[in-house]
């Protein structure tokens, strides 16, 4: 059983990993869009935005821009919406947003899908998968994008139950409408308790992860959620705040994470390793867990079916040997192999024997040839029956006086012609 959900596990990584580009664009269109349709439907002032060309084109942008720019456009249409219902108090929303986004955008650039899923999912009563997964892959710097994303959602809620009673008659009442909204963000206390919860998640669990002992991963996100719910239920009794939903959304969230942090990293701590090693300024001890890796099977076999196995195996076959193994005519060709490279040297043998005895004949002739009283006799180079040729007509050549050398005649010097006098003459 364990067996099969690891090569699961490793299949669906594998596949994943082959088409990450086109993964993440499809997750950054879905959470775009979903994030773009909640917006236009909590504040509904504007009939334009509602339109299904408009949000799938939003959602394509999305899926292209990075993920602080789509928070940006999502921040712009929940302007858009509340200008066209009551323009004044949208400078109120301008100038709260622009605080937020800079600092979301300042410590929650590489977390903005964080942000945008906290309002997404607080329907769901799952949004406190969000801090269990960044406690447990992130540094307490996480914090910062668990509050932007509650600050969101909290604000535009106050604004939708605002905004049904601006009337702006005068400019008081215009003040006090922004009075209102200030006191009813700050007062609330479901706001303030969940970033207080949210926080206190993400630091807990990144100080019980860098713990070393076994399955570290596992109780880290057991200990996150445990902390949650403690915190709620002080909350709860201490400030009244409303816990509908706490413990099923943090059991939903658990199992989720839980299911997120096994495709992500499993650990075997039967092969935990300690090491000691140095160099000139420090003296390490290293704890070495080895992950759980399994190999994927080129095929399945279907239910039923009996796969073909040899009786006995030594080593994996490749696809080659398997086919030489099974060919009848191919069992003795290593025999017949080695018997050709036998013949082969034998031959090589017996043509430097040849090439040796050939060369022995030839310094022979050249050394007793030709030095006598008759001459020298000049043998070609390498040419052994010249030499053998020219032995046999030295020895029946008569012999004959040696002729003197000829010394070459010197031609007479041309002398120059004195020029003639013609006035002698």
């Amino acid at each position: 059983m364990i067996t099969n959900i690891l090569v699961v596990r490793k299949a669906v990584r594998r596949f994943i990993q082959k088409y990450q580009t086109a993964f993440e664009l499809i997750f950054k269109f879905i959470i775009t869009y979903l994030a773009f349709d909640q917006i236009v439907t909590l504040l509904d002032f504007s009939t334009t935005l509602s339109k299904s060309v408009v949000k799938l084109a939003v959602g394509v942008i999305g899926a292209i821009v990075p993920g602080i720019v789509t928070i940006l456009i999502l921040g712009i249409t929940a302007l858009y919406e509340v200008y066209s219902a009551a323009p004044i108090l949208s400078l109120l929303v301008l100038v709260l947003f622009i605080v937020i986004y800079c600092f979301a955008a300042r410590f929650s650039g590489k977390y903005a899908y964080a942000i945008i899923a906290i309002p997404l999912l607080v329907k769901y009563d799952l949004h406190y998968i969000v801090p269990l997964l960044l406690g447990l892959t992130a540094t307490p710097m996480a914090i910062f994008p668990a509050i932007s994303g509650v600050l969101f959602y909290c604000i535009f809620k106050v604004i939708v139950a605002d905004v049904s009673i601006a009337t702006f008659k005068s400019v008081d009442e215009a003040l006090a409408l922004y009075l209102k909204v200030i006191n009813d963000i700050l007062g609330n206390k479901d706001m303030l308790v969940t970033i207080v919860v949210f926080s206190a998640i993400i630091v807990v669990m990144w100080l019980f992860r860098r713990l070393q002992y076994s399955f570290a991963f596992e109780i880290t996100i057991i200990v996150g959620a445990c902390t949650g719910l403690i915190l709620y239920f002080l909350a709860y009794l201490k400030l009244g705040t409303p816990i509908d939903g706490v413990v099923k959304g943090t059991i939903l969230s658990v199992i989720i994470v839980c299911i997120v942090q096994t495709f992500r990293l499993i650990l075997d701590y039967t092969g935990v390793q300690n090491v000691q090693f140095e160099d000139d300024d420090y003296y390490y001890y290293v704890k070495a867990v080895p992950k759980i890796d399994v190999d994927v099977p080129d095929r399945f076999v279907k239910a039923g079916e009996k796969p073909e196995r040899p009786a006995r195996i030594e080593k994996r076959e490749t696809p080659k040997e398997r086919d030489e193994s099974e060919d009848p005519e191919k069992e003795n060709g290593a025999a017949e192999f080695f018997k050709g490279i036998a013949e082969k040297a034998k031959g090589i043998a017996a043509g430097f024997a040849a090439l040796a005895d050939r060369r022995k004949k030839e310094h022979n002739a050249v050394k007793s040839a030709v030095d006598d009283d008759n001459g020298w006799f000049e043998i070609e180079e390498g040419a052994g029956k010249k030499a053998e040729e020219a032995v046999k007509a030295a020895a029946e050549k008569p012999e004959k006086p040696a002729k003197p050398e000829k010394k070459p005649e010197k031609k007479p010097e041309k002398k120059q012609e004195e020029p003639t006098d013609f006035l002698e003459e």
